[in-house]
């Protein structure tokens, strides 16, 4: 399998975001936002962005309805450690066939085309690809987050994370045993 990468559209003007696809030889941009637009940036659109990118010979992809992000948290969940809400409802979606089915279908990609998942926040932490990315790393794919700047970076799995088997859980608390009953201890 290809390495994946992922980006986040952000402010960018078209060029410079096609440079950044062109520089890593991307052939096909999967679209993950669950609402393809943007109505600071229409050249972010899916039907102006399908064809902008077509000139520059990516195909575009939009898997929006079963990777989008814009979930609603529907109360108890297994990932307290994420936050906002709408991460831990995120979470909670990964865990469905759509899902599931769909990331498939985008590793199958990735063994024959080099991907780029995208959405539109510039920080991959900030957004749900941190999620997509670590279901992916989990499957066995690379991940590389490409920056604006044209650096990438290799994805690391988000903190909070437990695995049980193949199940993505995130449920550990970020913060060291600074209260652990087992080792500390006052005298």
């Amino acid at each position: 399998m290809r390495t994946i990468y992922t980006l986040g559209h952000s402010n960018l003007a078209f060029a410079a975001f096609a440079d950044l696809l062109s520089a890593q030889s991307v052939e096909i941009l999967v679209d993950v936002r669950a609402a393809p637009w943007s109505r600071r940036y229409p050249h972010f659109g899916r039907t102006a962005l399908e064809q902008a990118l077509a000139t520059r010979n990516i195909r575009y992809r939009w898997l929006g309805a079963a990777l989008g992000g814009l979930r609603v948290a529907g109360g108890a969940t297994a990932h307290p450690a994420l936050q906002p809400a709408a991460f831990q409802a995120y979470a909670e979606h990964m865990r469905g066939e759509l899902f599931n089915e769909t990331l498939n279908r985008v590793c199958r990609g990735a063994a024959r085309y080099t991907l780029a998942l995208m959405c539109a926040e510039a920080n991959h932490t900030q957004c749900h690809r941190q999620f997509i990315a670590d279901a992916l790393l989990v499957r066995g794919a690379a991940v590389q987050h490409l920056h604006p700047l044209g650096h990438t970076a290799a994805h690391v799995l988000h903190p909070g994370l437990r695995l049980v088997g193949t199940t993505l859980i995130y449920d550990r608390q970020a913060q060291s045993g600074l209260f652990n009953e087992d080792t500390d201890r006052c005298t």
